[in-house]
């Protein structure tokens, strides 16, 4: 009985007020928009000039579905580890809240009327003893489209750990296809820069355009094209 009441004593003490526990992480993924600066702009600075790691400078354009129309107005915010592969804390935040979870090496930027951003922070180091390509995670909230959702990471082309393998079951789980990852090459300044333009995802356009086919429509033969591989460039039926 004292070992029950004990278990029971424990798991209260693990429990906040509104009975979660301390350490579940925030269930709504979306909601970190709500903590976006009122004076954000289209160059990010993440961390201080100070911080452990090498200078990274990576800057693109945010493209509509149709990969050719800049977008502008479009939030993202991203996350990453430190030079060791941790989310580096402050030790303060709330044990619910994206600071915590995300760690202090995140931020928020808005593109310009031409679709531009900027992102300077440093190059992330992949998780400890772990198998992961060093990558920043990153999400889009567009005014033209219904929804915010998750993009690929950003990556960086000649790291180890991004193999055929990894690309493979990255776009069988989050359906994001690959991009080869980002070319740093490093400056003067000692900053290493690279560039990578991203195009929005179409179903989540405010247009409506349709996803498939209409009733009644003839439907085409099934022919995909092998993208990478010793097939690459050829199709299939």
């Amino acid at each position: 009985m004292k070992a029950i009441l004990f278990i029971l004593a424990t798991l209260c003490l693990s429990c906040s007020s509104d009975g979660f526990t301390q350490n579940q992480p925030p269930t709504c993924d979306e909601c970190v928009f709500e903590q976006t600066p009122k004076n954000v702009s289209w160059h990010l600075t993440v961390p201080a000039d100070t911080a452990r790691g090498q200078r990274i400078r990576i800057s693109g354009t945010v493209f509509q579905s149709d990969g050719k129309t800049p977008a502008a107005g479009v939030l993202l915010y991203g996350y990453h580890t430190n030079a060791a592969g941790r989310y580096a804390k402050i030790g303060t935040e709330d044990r619910r809240s994206h600071a915590w979870w995300h760690g202090y090496l995140r931020g928020w930027l808005k593109t310009d009327a031409n679709g531009r951003y900027e992102i300077n922070t440093i190059k992330p180091a992949p998780y400890p003893g772990g198998t992961e390509p060093a990558h920043i995670h990153a999400m889009v909230k567009a005014p033209n489209q219904t929804e915010s959702y998750w993009i690929h990471d950003f990556l960086f082309k000649g790291d180890p750990f991004l193999t055929d393998t990894y690309w493979y079951r990255s776009e069988m789980v989050s359906g994001n296809l690959r991009y080869e990852g980002i070319t740093l090459k490093a400056r003067s300044s000692g900053v290493q820069e690279g560039t990578r333009n991203i195009v929005l995802h179409p179903h989540y356009d405010r247009d409506g355009q349709n996803s498939g086919l209409l009733v009644g429509e003839n439907c085409p033969a099934f022919d995909p094209t092998h993208v990478w591989g010793p097939d690459k460039g050829s199709r299939t039926c």
